[in-house]
């Protein structure tokens, strides 16, 4: 078996543009590596997931079909799902069902030419640098291994099961939780499902249900949720229908994008500052929040006031598990980018939670989300938060690290009071503004992320960063 495109694992799993650089040989190498591995750690299960793109589904030449077929023949007992399903479904059923892990064939928010693989080991979180890294190890390595006593391969339907644990989870914090009325927004991924069952068991009422059904091509739109004209859609839907909140997803619903009664974006960060703002109101035990060096200083500010634990990573979900493992009670994990979720919940970041916690919260209160969003600002103060993304040639990426990692200062700005180089470059000043860029892992793009106290001097970070970056295109 020979591949034309080299197999690496970026920030979450692997990615590729599906029939070049997503294809059954890569899907069969991984997948293979990722079999011994749980054979070589005494695992005898494995699920696996998918959300709606071309060639992936339950039969036996879809690319979830052929891994399945790979991992039984090394012995290994397969389930299956016979649906497109989110991602944290299939972490609350490594959680939760005893398996010793869990592949989602899916390619989070990018566009649907490209399929991915990610990988969730127990307790079902993202696999962490060092797994990824022995699975790297043994691509190729491993030849067609066949257990003593062929696997099995059994299909399941998850969709009430990790709905009732995702209710139950809300209504443990919030015992007069009282359903909401909400706008949602599928993009034409792996949501409607599992919002259509909160329905059925009376736990939200929805009010509009946008782009429901799970379509390969993404109906024509753009899957990302934090798009201009997804924002647009969700802020008209979410308004028209006077609903408390409107809530967007990516393709495998494991990102959220959250706008208030208005149809005003709420920051990720302000969610899970409005979560730590209600538990220590509460007395809910709380040890405070782990997010990564792209989020708002907010969190930080928000975690001062507070006497609450901030935790700074890398970018990337997986960063969070040593935290979560750590944690004596309850520690939030919350990205920029919409990840979100709570240690004793899943290790895997949750579209479907945020919405539902804020809901609840709003509901306890008696107060609209916007007032919620207003409380935090006057504690902490504004800050300006922008990103932005460029594009290079995918042969000049060593050429734009290398450039990236020489670059002490910007180009038209004062001294750096600080340097961090955890994931990418990222200056901070003597007035709390701050701009970073780094690589993505799996695409020949860069991101930019600025902040500061102003929305004028935000975006003038931002063009100094693309103005640095307009010569590798």
């Amino acid at each position: 078996m020979t591949l034309t495109h080299s197999i690496a694992f970026g920030t979450s799993g692997y990615r590729g543009i599906i029939d070049e650089t997503f294809t059954r040989d890569h899907v069969v190498v991984i997948t293979r590596s990722i079999g011994q591995w749980l054979i070589d750690r005494g695992h005898h299960s494995v699920a696996i997931g998918y959300d709606p793109r071309r060639g992936n589904g339950c039969l036996k030449e879809d690319f979830p079909g052929i891994a399945a077929e790979v991992l039984s023949d090394m012995g290994l007992m397969v389930c299956l799902s016979k649906t497109p399903v989110p991602t944290p479904l299939i972490s609350w059923v490594v959680k939760t069902q005893g398996v010793g892990g869990g592949l989602v064939f899916t390619a989070s928010h990018n566009p649907p030419e490209y399929n991915g693989l990610k990988f969730n080991p127990p307790p079902g979180g993202p696999a962490t640098t060092d797994i990824t890294g022995a699975i790297e190890k043994g691509l190729g390595l491993v030849g067609a291994v066949y257990g003593k006593r062929p696997g099995q391969i059994v299909f399941h339907d998850w969709i009430f099961g990790f709905s009732e644990f995702l209710s139950d989870y809300v209504r443990t914090l919030y015992p007069d939780y009282r359903p909401m009325v909400v706008a949602v927004d599928c993009r034409y991924g792996t949501a409607g499902p599992i919002w259509n069952r909160l329905s059925d068991i009376g736990f939200v009422t929805i009010a509009s249900l946008l782009h429901a059904d799970p379509l390969s091509n993404f109906g024509g739109i753009e899957p990302n949720p934090t798009s201009a004209v997804a924002l647009k859609d969700l802020a008209e839907s979410t308004l028209s229908h006077h609903s408390v909140l409107g809530v967007g997803h990516d393709p495998d619903a494991d990102r959220h994008a959250i706008c208030d009664e208005n149809g005003s974006p709420v920051l990720p960060e302000i969610v899970a500052a409005i979560v730590l703002i209600d538990w220590v109101d509460q007395g809910i035990a709380v040890d405070g929040i782990a997010s990564t060096v792209a989020s708002s200083g907010l969190l930080r500010a928000i975690c001062d006031q507070l006497d609450k634990h901030y935790y700074e990573t890398a970018v990337g979900f997986k960063y969070f598990a040593p935290y979560f493992e750590k944690a004596t009670t309850r520690v939030i994990g919350v990205e920029s980018s919409g990840g979100f979720s709570v240690s004793d919940y899943l290790y895997e970041k949750c579209g479907f939670l945020p919405a539902l916690l804020i809901g609840a919260i709003a509901g306890r209160r008696n107060v609209p989300v916007s007032a919620l969003v207003e409380d935090v600002w006057r504690r902490v103060g504004r800050f300006e938060f922008r990103e932005s993304r460029f594009e290079f040639l995918a042969s000049r990426r060593n050429i734009v690290i290398d450039a990236l990692n020489a670059q002490d200062s910007i180009e038209g700005q004062a001294a750096p009071l600080e340097i961090n180089s955890m994931d990418g470059k990222k200056w901070r000043w003597a007035d709390g503004s701050w701009l970073l860029i780094r690589l993505s892992g799996t695409e020949p793009i860069g991101r930019i992320y600025a902040e500061s106290a102003s929305e004028s001097r935000t975006r003038e970070l931002i063009q100094a960063a693309q103005d640095w970056a307009v010569k590798f295109k």
